[in-house]
């Protein structure tokens, strides 16, 4: 059976990464998944992360950055953001300033529970973390065998179904080579590059540092 291995990256003229590839029976194209199990790896891989990479911010040492506003006001993740409505309450809590994704604070009504939700501007490509307390956004619920909750399998489910795929923490921490404004060049990862300029990895701070 032949599979669409395209990279989202990879785009017709005017082309959107956003746009969902063909279905393929037993394959759910873009996201880690197949035939609704989760894989224990992202399917994605680095390299066709850094493709994508590079179709947005188009060099490494002088990249645009122009494009994260527009892609912001675009609102690529509209449907989601109406589908976890319908379950959750939600909070845009984006801060365009460090962010080059939409980012959400989830929380169940009447519950302490919480989650962030970030999806990057780049193209469908989701982190999960769930709040622990003290620590703060340290745990990463990377997929199904991550998820200790009903609605955290909701969540991962919900990305699924709009192609989305959840990445890994290994895959976040491949460095590269991008000059950003906030993150010393040594400690630029596809993380940065994707969701947030950012010095740290959501809970890798504290981890070094014993919070």
């Amino acid at each position: 059976m032949a599979v669409d291995e395209r990279a989202w990256a990879v785009l017709e003229p005017g082309g959107d990464p956003f746009e969902p590839l063909p279905e393929v029976e037993g394959v759910h194209p873009g996201v880690g998944c197949t035939r609704g199990r989760y894989h224990s790896e992202s399917m994605t891989a680095p390299s066709q992360l850094f493709q994508a990479i590079m179709a947005k911010y188009r060099s490494l040492e002088n990249p645009d950055f122009r494009w994260v506003v527009e892609e912001y006001e675009r609102k690529p993740y509209r449907e989601l953001e109406r589908r976890l409505v319908s379950r959750f309450s939600i909070e845009d809590i984006t801060d365009l300033n460090n962010d080059v994704s939409c980012v959400f604070a989830i929380s169940p009504e009447g519950s302490e529970a919480r989650w962030t939700l970030k999806l990057s501007l780049v193209g469908p490509y989701a982190v999960l973390l769930r709040e622990t307390g003290a620590r703060g956004w340290d745990v990463y619920v990377q997929g199904e065998a991550d998820a200790r909750s009903e609605d955290e399998r909701w969540i991962l489910e919900a990305c699924r179904q709009h192609a989305i795929e959840v990445l890994r923490l290994d895959v976040l921490k491949t460095p590269i080579g991008l000059r950003l404004f906030d993150t010393d060049p040594e400690n630029v990862r596809l993380y940065q590059a994707l969701f947030s300029d950012n010095d740290y990895l959501p809970g890798e701070y504290d981890a070094e540092h014993g919070a």
